[in-house]
């Protein structure tokens, strides 16, 4: 009751992270807190990323204080392509979204498992940094 009470008071006052009081009091912080932070520490904050996240990177951000683009979702493309833009061409699209970026950042396996191209290509082309419960980093400037 307390954390429906908690989070009715945040829908009241517009509070955007209803997420955040609705569990209060949980063990649910400290997990998502230990989930997303080890990545965050991982990839640090002097590098650029994009990731694969099922919310455009808000809890990486928020939980592992680290900031990137974000590789649009099966849900973003099915929306430009009913809005009638045109898909776009998946090696241009991953040429020009990680031109100048050190790292891709997944932190939602389903999402990437919903685009296979992506999968499949980032697999065959990038050595895999760090793999962990909730995360998978590609180094996308591998030594040479």
């Amino acid at each position: 009751m307390e954390g429906r009470l908690c989070c009715n008071r945040a829908v009241r006052r517009g509070y955007a992270n209803v997420g955040i009081a609705q569990h209060h009091g949980s063990g649910e912080l400290s997990s998502r807190y230990r989930l997303l932070s080890k990545p965050g520490h991982l990839i640090g904050h002097d590098k650029k990323i994009i990731q694969v996240s099922g919310d455009y990177g808000y809890r990486l951000a928020y939980w592992g204080w680290v900031y990137g683009a974000y590789w649009p979702s099966t849900m973003d493309t099915d929306l430009r392509t009913m809005a009638g833009q045109k898909a776009p061409v998946f090696a241009t699209e991953f040429a020009q979204s990680t031109a100048g970026m050190d790292e891709f950042v997944i932190t939602s396996s389903a999402e990437l498992n919903r685009q296979p191209q992506l999968r499949d290509y980032l697999a065959a082309h990038y050595p895999v940094m760090a793999k962990g419960d909730g995360y998978l980093i590609y180094n996308l400037k591998p030594e040479t």
